[in-house]
């Protein structure tokens, strides 16, 4: 489970393209999550979310499964694909910006390689993104990412780690949005994590401080 708040940042231009104006616009939004092993190499899994503000109501489930195909997943070198279903919300919902009311796909492919004092993981993934209405600005229909974290594992208890990469801007203000992320990871006790993160996406087509941040705190549960 994990509560995430973002705020973004953005200048508002006139015609003459001076700055007339500083507009921020803030969110929040509360994320369960549950996966299964149903074998050591194949892992099935739910998201449900619930946003709080600006408006408030569920955001789409996603379903999907995480294989691993090659390699060890607690040792060396490992692969994985995790593909899985965006299912839609209602277009009432989808009017009020509370996702979208078609159904998409994700397919993630992973690389990571864990040793006992630090981890390395590559991430490339795509995503649909079709809406069920007309946007006056209309949005990319196919979103890319993709990003490198190592982690620094301290002990049996602290762990470090950062994420740099670029995903695909869904207007039109660039192509590709860059972001960085400092997270640290706590183990109280055995099979409980608790995660503390910061990300920052600026908008590098700009030199004016427009930016998104996004602070995250998360609880995972091992059984």
């Amino acid at each position: 489970m994990s509560f995430a708040y973002q705020k973004d940042r953005a200048i508002v231009l006139n015609d003459a393209g001076d700055e007339m104006e500083v507009a921020t616009d803030a969110s929040n939004t509360l994320l369960w999550s549950y996966t299964y092993g149903v074998t050591d190499n194949l892992d099935v899994f739910i998201n449900k979310a619930r946003q709080g503000n600006p408006y408030a109501g569920w955001l789409n489930t996603q379903v999907g499964a995480q294989w691993l195909f090659a390699g060890d997943q607690n040792r060396g070198w490992s692969f994985a694909l995790m593909p899985s279903l965006i299912l839609p919300v209602s277009q009432r919902s989808e009017a009020k910006g509370l996702g979208s009311a078609k159904t998409n796909f994700e397919l993630i492919w992973i690389s990571s390689y864990v040793s006992s004092d630090y981890e390395l993981h590559f991430n490339v993934g795509y995503s649909g993104n079709r809406y069920s209405r007309s946007i006056e600005d209309e949005p990319r229909r196919h979103l890319w990412s993709v990003s490198v974290a190592p982690i620094w594992v301290l002990n049996e208890q602290w762990s470090l780690g950062v994420s740099l990469g670029a995903a695909t801007n869904t207007d039109d203000t660039g192509k590709y949005t860059p972001f960085g992320q400092f997270g640290i990871s706590y183990t109280p006790i055995k099979n409980v994590q608790v995660g503390l993160g910061v990300m920052v996406s600026p908008n590098w087509r700009k030199t004016d401080g427009s930016r998104s941040t996004t602070m995250t705190a998360g609880l995972s549960y091992d059984f």
